[in-house]
């Protein structure tokens, strides 16, 4: 996030997976801030809630309309007591104490197709937090641009094979999803179906040497 005290924070993957192989030794926050609105961060933030935190916030720098979760997500956090901080940008956090944040505004579209926060000045304010969880979604890597790949909307461009714009190059998963849902189920299942396109290339290549 290239914020000042970023080492505070911990990572949301690996808070869910202590919550799945040692649940009793882990650490839980009275207030606790989670960073994101996606699926990872609505896990970090039952997580925290059901293993006690008092106050569990999410803070998401779009408003709920951009929210990546799917919405029966949503709709289920806010029932287990979980409050929202829409339209808040992380700058700072202050270890032990809080996160602060700046508001912001919606601009133009940026690569994803989504209004692009844009910071208001002089709108800084503190949410209180003893525990600070970044949820936020993996950067995709420039491997494209660097192979030279067909994209839209910053998303690798496939066919029905998976296959990109580049003969013999696969590709599957949230990098090739430029709209609707993208889940760890659903990258599986790119795998498996482009490994079979692979096989089938291959075998037929074979039969015809």
């Amino acid at each position: 996030m290239n914020i000042p005290g970023e080492e505070f924070i911990l990572d949301g993957l690996s808070y869910i997976e202590q919550s799945k192989l040692n649940p009793e030794q882990m650490k839980i926050g009275h207030d606790v801030v989670v960073i994101g609105a996606g699926n990872t961060a609505i896990d970090c933030a039952t997580i925290a809630r059901r293993l006690g935190a008092e106050r569990v916030t999410m803070v998401y720098r779009r408003s709920e309309q951009e929210v990546t979760a799917y919405p029966h997500e949503i709709e289920f956090i806010k029932k287990e007591g979980v409050e929202f901080r829409f339209l808040a940008q992380p700058v700072r956090v202050i270890a032990g104490a809080g996160l602060e944040c700046v508001r912001t505004e919606l601009g133009a579209p940026d690569s994803s197709g989504r209004r692009a926060p844009v910071a208001v000045q002089g709108s800084e304010f503190t949410i209180p937090a003893d525990q600070v969880i970044k949820a936020i979604g993996q950067e995709k890597p420039g491997l494209a641009s660097m192979l030279g790949l067909a994209t839209r909307n910053g998303f690798i461009q496939v066919n029905t094979d998976f296959e990109t714009s580049i003969a013999g190059v696969f590709a599957g998963g949230d990098c090739i999803r430029a709209t609707g849902a993208a889940s760890t189920v659903m990258a599986v299942q790119d795998g498996k179906l482009a490994a079979l396109a692979i096989h089938q290339r291959v075998m037929n290549g074979a039969n015809h040497g």
